[in-house]
Order: structure tokens, then sequence, then C-alpha cells
């Protein structure tokens, strides 16, 4: 930690791109920033992981990594219900996806199984849709009951897509996917993802394709089997119209809970209720963050902010008089 502070500021961090095969272009349109290359599947807004971890990118703490911060100012940056569940390790990764391209069919691992092989969390996370080309899709659980047999028959024929729920999002949707949830994203989808802090991913059928190296990409079946739920779902899919001047609560799992605020004037947003940290990501339009001490963060279209535990509430004045932001908290 190269700063001692009074009072943790509002933090932006620089984001992390990574490169995929099924990556596109979109992540840095949206940003509004110069292009971070033709593959660009995802954006890593804030990040506790290994060898991702956010790294501040301006104010008195410019430099520190969020864990680090975490670990000196656990209480005054993350909160007491954060603290009580995860110690002093930020327990949540924010990221943005651009899909251009299949991604694999996966699961990922629940907190007892993650704890047990990775010594890891698990992995629940919910998708919000920014964009949609006409024709994308996504699936999201099974469609029919079936049987770990029948799963591995469908895998070997090429048939698992005939099992799965599809869906053709568009913007507004919100899709939940606990840990054990098969699921997957198709071409022309731009999302905010939310997750727990989780790496943690089993490939179940990747379409045959061959990795840079040209061999076939890795799968997890068996590693699969024993974390997929293979329970029908009816809540996959729900749909968030924007109310101006309102919050409106996305999801709310044991994990956090996500908002859609909608700012249409000078807002004060009352945090002082909530214990924990509260993320705030720009997805239509730009703002700017004014904490109760008067220092102010540009939040621009795509970027994203963390507000500390600490900071009772910050004031959001949206800059062409509307905008839209996904709030993130532990509840």
């Amino acid at each position: 930690m190269r700063q001692n502070v009074d009072t943790l500021p509002i933090l932006t961090f620089r984001p992390i791109f990574k490169n995929v095969l099924w990556g596109g272009k979109r992540i840095a349109e949206f940003k509004g920033i110069p292009s971070q290359g033709d593959k660009i599947g995802e954006a890593w807004e804030l990040s506790p992981m290994d060898n991702r971890e956010s790294i501040v990118d301006e104010g008195s703490l410019e430099g520190c990594s969020l864990n680090e911060i975490a670990s000196r100012y656990p209480m005054q940056l993350c909160g007491r219900i954060s603290v009580e569940r995860y110690g002093h390790r930020f327990p949540l990764l924010i990221k943005w996806l651009d899909t251009n391209d299949d991604l694999s069919i996966q699961v990922h691992p629940d907190g007892a199984l993650a704890a047990s092989r990775h010594n890891s969390n698990g992995k629940t996370e919910m998708w919000y849709c920014v964009d949609a080309a006409p024709d994308a899709y996504l699936y999201n659980g099974f469609n029919t009951s079936i049987t770990p047999e029948r799963l591995k028959t469908a895998i070997e024929q090429h048939e698992i897509i005939s099992l799965l729920g599809k869906f053709h999002p568009r913007k507004g949707d919100v899709f939940y996917m606990p840990a054990g949830r098969i699921h997957s994203l198709g071409p022309g989808n731009l999302i905010l993802e939310i997750q727990e802090a989780s790496d943690i991913t089993y490939r179940i059928y990747d379409y045959n394709r061959l990795d840079t190296d040209g061999n076939p990409r890795q799968l997890h079946i068996e590693e699969s089997l024993e974390a997929l739920d293979f329970t029908v779902h009816d809540n996959s899919r729900t749909h968030i119209d924007p109310t101006p001047g309102t919050e409106i609560t996305m999801q709310q799992c044991q994990l956090f809970t996500a908002t859609l605020i909608n700012p249409v004037a000078p807002t004060v947003l009352d945090l002082s209720h909530r214990e924990s940290f509260t993320i705030l990501t720009a997805v239509d339009g730009n703002a700017t963050l004014t904490d109760p001490d008067g220092n102010t963060t540009s939040l621009r279209q795509g970027h994203t902010a963390l507000v500390p535990a600490s900071m009772p509430e910050v004031s959001i004045v949206p800059d062409q008089g509307s905008c839209q932001i996904v709030t993130v908290y532990m509840s």
C-alpha cells in the first residue's frame, strides 16, 4: 500500500481486457475508448483474482491493487457483511462480455464443491443484456428433465444443444445462473456479468473447436456431471424496463443484490443502510459522482466505480439529463 488515507474515496480501476477466440470489438466501442483488438471477449472491470487483479487508475490510491486496499481497510472498503463472509478479500467480479461466436457449453461449481476441489469460491453469476443483435441467442438451463447418462450420450452424439433452454435476449433482460446451472452465450450479445470472485469453469461441449495450437479444447465431463443441477427451472429470464428516477431490483440472492437506477436529475443515493461496498457501472450514458466531501468522479458509459462501505451517500448527476447505472452490493 503506497498511501495512507483517512477516508477512502470513490475508486476507479484499469480494465483488464481478455483476448479470446469468440470475442469481438464492441466493448471498446461501447466504452468510447481506442480499440483493444478484434477478439476482445471480456473486460474485467473489478477483479480480486490472482494475475488479473484490478489496479486503481487515479487519485490518492493510484497504483494500489484492490486486494491491497481490502486487506488494509476491510471494514471501510468492503463493509461488515462482506468481511464476516469473506474476510479481507473482495468477494465479487464484474466484467463485460462481447460474443462474436459461441462460447462453450459450461457449468460452474457451487461453494462446497469449489472449496473441496479448488480451495475456491463457487461461481454464481448474473447477466444483464445491454445490447443484442436481432438474431442473438443464449442458453440457460435444461429444457427437459434428463439423467447424467442421457447427457453423456447427447455430448458424444453432438446433440446437447437440443436439451438446453434457448433464449433470444433483448436489452434489459436479466439472466440468473446459480452455480450448477448449464449455460452459454451465442454470438451477438453485449453483457454485463456480475459473479462471485471465481474463475472456475467446467467446459461440457465446445463444438469440436481447436485452440490456438491446433489442439482440441479440453472438456471437463466428469467434473461437470458432479456440479450440474439437472432440475428444469422456470426463472431463467426477467426483463427490466428502466423507470425514470427510480431504483429497481434486478436480482437479489444470498451473494449479492443488483439494481438498476435511472437518474434524470441530480440524485443522492443513500448507502447508509447497506453495510457493504456499492459498485456502480454505467450501462447507458455518463454521469458525475460526488462524495460527501465534494470530490467528483466521472462515470462514463461502460465504466465502473467502487464506492466504499464507509461512504454514507453519493450524489449522481447525469451528464446529458439521463443515464442508467447498475448497482451491486452485498445483502
